[in-house]
């Protein structure tokens, strides 16, 4: 139970540092941040855990196990959170609202085996600070509807695209899968659906390039 905070959060974007004492006045965010880093100490150990309660069971994980038990926290304490993923660069964390969208996250605790200065801290830094290019961000709603919140994380341009059939006659609903540069090759980071006129638009990091991937009775690829 969440007793003692009496405000969201001081509205300061920056690092909390591990193991920080726990004390009156502080945020929700930041008494939250701090127990959970606490409650993953440790790097994954297989096999993973992907329900919240499985995961403070086994007191460790990844980024992934971070962002489901942050999630599950914050709404538990009636806290607004989505769950976020940038999949072309491997890493999933949270967003809370506050007059928007506003990054959150922690990192397991400081005492995982491999160890970085990063480690058990809680992240409130605008965009996450991450030191990579941003492709796109996925937004995931407590119903499980996917959004688009690239904007939030990169400089983005905006991508157009129209799908036909071979006649040439627009296709409305059709899913376009995009893909995002991983490694040697592409991994899925989002998906839209055509509207009545068989256009699709929408904003992805303008650093990156992209694959196109339209699931339907006419089949094209493409690179943008």
């Amino acid at each position: 139970l969440m007793k003692q905070p009496t405000f969201l959060w001081d509205r300061k974007q920056q690092y909390l540092t591990f193991n920080r004492a726990f004390g009156p006045g502080q945020s929700a965010l930041d008494m939250l941040g701090n127990w959970a880093s606490r409650a993953l100490p440790v790097d994954v150990q297989l096999p993973r855990a992907f329900q919240p309660n499985q995961i403070l069971i086994k007191h460790n994980g990844m980024c992934n196990e971070d962002a489901f038990l942050v999630a599950a926290a914050c709404r538990t304490a009636l806290i607004p959170i989505v769950y976020l993923g940038c999949y072309a660069e491997d890493h999933v964390f949270g967003s809370v609202w506050d007059n928007g969208w506003q990054h959150f996250e922690f990192f397991r605790g400081g005492l995982a085996p491999s160890g970085n200065q990063y480690y058990g801290i809680t992240n409130m830094l605008r965009r996450g600070s991450y030191g990579w290019k941003i492709s796109m961000v996925e937004g995931t709603r407590p119903d499980g509807y996917p959004f688009n919140l690239s904007a939030n994380y990169a400089d983005t341009c905006t991508v157009k695209l129209s799908v036909t059939d071979t006649l040439g006659n627009p296709i409305e609903g059709a899913m376009v899968q995009i893909y995002g540069p991983y490694g040697q090759g592409y991994t899925p980071c989002m998906h839209f659906f055509t509207n009545s006129s068989g256009v699709v638009e929408f904003g992805a990091g303008a650093e990156k390039r992209y694959l196109v991937n339209q699931i339907g009775r006419a089949s094209c690829r493409e690179r943008v």
